[in-house]
This record gives structure tokens, sequence and C-alpha cells, in this order.
């Protein structure tokens, strides 16, 4: 599923894959050394890409959040809205 949504993205969006400008993302907290993300900008889109990153003994996040960059963001596996500047 995941990857089939983010194929999804991908084929709906190409140029924002291919060319948009690439920012790294901060996490904070107690497993942020776990979080790999990022996000490409292009034109008014933007998406963010978000990865655990050697997940092994990771267990809960407990306050780890993700920094994104300004507006509203849509989680495209859920549909859940994100408004503000950090994800938990």
């Amino acid at each position: 599923f995941v990857t089939w949504r983010a194929l999804h993205a991908r084929r709906e969006h190409p140029k924002l894959f291919a060319e948009g400008e690439y920012l790294p993302l901060t996490a904070e907290g107690a497993k942020c050394e776990h979080l790999f993300a990022f996000a490409r900008r292009f034109g008014d889109a933007a998406v963010v890409a978000a990865v655990t990153r050697l997940p092994v003994g990771v267990g809960a996040w407990g306050d780890t959040r993700l920094s994104l960059p300004e507006g509203g963001w849509r989680d495209v596996l859920t549909g859940r809205q994100v408004s503000g500047e950090s994800l938990t």
C-alpha cells in the first residue's frame, strides 16, 4: 500500500519529484536519530518523505517530532490533515 501510494503521488507530480528543490528536515526528541526525512518543493507543490532509520529498539516515538516546512499538509496514506510546524 505504501509503495502504491508513493508511486501514485510521483505519477501525479513528476516535476516535483524530478526537479523539486531538496529540503532536509530535522527531527527532535529521544528517537530523532531513527528518523530520516526530507521535502521536495516545486512551484506551489510540495511533498515530505519520512522513513524510519535503524528501527530495531525504537518502540514508541515518545517526544520525537519532525519539523515541517510552513504550510498545511495531508498524509497521503491516511488522509489526515496536519497543520502547524511539526508532526508527532
